[in-house]
């Protein structure tokens, strides 16, 4: 049987090194910050069903109807330049 090659153990430069390290010190962080985030998202999505179940979202709120004005109420707001009273017509 003919000679198996040896492993070679190629040694890398003392830059390639650094760097590598640099490298992996990067993506465990980014590991770590991303946990981080799909931990907070969890916890969230949580809250989110805990309200819907409890009737406190957002989802469930009903507008309050706008304020009906009495005719002086109307007048006098005109009149202070609180409303334009040609908006409705396209005018304003």
């Amino acid at each position: 049987m003919p000679d198996e090659p040896k492993e070679k153990t190629e040694q890398k430069p003392e830059g390639e090194k650094e760097t590598a390290d640099k490298v992996r010190e990067e993506a465990e962080k980014l590991k770590k910050e991303n946990d981080e985030l799909s931990k907070q998202l969890k916890r969230r999505e949580e809250l989110r069903a805990q309200d819907k179940l409890s009737g406190t979202s957002e989802a469930g709120e009903v507008p309050q109807p706008p304020k009906k004005l009495s005719d002086k109420e109307y007048a006098e707001q005109v009149q202070r330049g609180e409303v334009n009273p040609l908006k409705d017509d396209g005018f304003g």
